[in-house]
């Protein structure tokens, strides 16, 4: 369920690096999940939770930017993730981003109220593959897909700290923005069936929780930011 967006009170500002809105264009950004923590997934019938070791995202963000609601900031153009288990047995899988336009794109979700203050997020149209990649034939084959995920971006603190965060953790939002994610099991061959990874089932939704630090990419110390 999409939410409704709002607009506060403060006064726009304008997505920055290093303390500055221009050239106002995109500026490539990569990010690791935080060290020492992990990707995860709960569905909310089977309760099946899938962590992940490792992933990373590259995308861009809009310098100059308007950093208000509905105006987007910035885009995931990739996603990946590996050295996973779940419930029912430890496996590796892949996640293969379904860009139909080429990306996911960051929408400002509500006005911040003072530069540099976290900007609440939403990553629009989302749609990944995970399978199974230890051995054949593929026994974990999932489709998930939103509508948009929630999340929170936190401009970066300077030398020494990543550029910025974005962190996920939709377990904390609203009833119904928890399992944001519908996952459809397929068996090997990409057909749906009842149930899958051990025991995912049809019909079920999925939450996600995350941290990743992001850097930008041909920018010292790239620190990101809005003003």
């Amino acid at each position: 369920m999409r939410r409704p967006l709002i607009i506060s009170a403060g006064a726009t500002t304008y997505v920055t690096i290093d303390g500055s809105a221009s050239p106002a264009g995109p500026v490539d950004v990569t990010g690791d999940v935080k060290p020492g923590t992990s990707l995860d997934f709960v569905t909310d019938a089977s309760l099946t939770d899938a962590t992940c070791s490792s992933a990373a995202v590259s995308g861009y963000v809009e310098r100059g930017g308007a950093v208000t609601a509905g105006q987007k900031i910035g885009a995931i153009e990739g996603l990946n993730f590996s050295g996973c288990s779940a419930a029912g047995g430890a496996y590796t899988v892949e996640i293969d981003g379904q860009f139909p336009t080429g990306e996911w794109e960051i929408l400002v979700e509500e006005t911040p109220a003072n530069p540099g203050d976290p900007v609440k997020i939403s990553i629009q149209g989302v749609s990944a593959n995970m399978h199974e990649v230890t051995s054949p034939p593929v026994d974990c084959h999932v489709d998930a897909t939103a509508t948009e995920v929630p999340g929170t971006f936190y401009p970066g603190a300077g030398t020494g700290s990543p550029d910025g965060r974005i962190v996920i953790d939709t377990p904390s939002e609203p009833i119904g923005e928890q399992h944001p994610l519908a996952v459809q099991p397929l068996d090997g061959a990409g057909n749906p069936v009842f149930q899958t990874c051990g025991s995912i089932f049809q019909g079920e939704f999925a939450s996600m929780e995350g941290e990743f630090y992001l850097e930008t990419v041909g920018a010292t110390p790239g620190v990101i930011s809005h003003g």
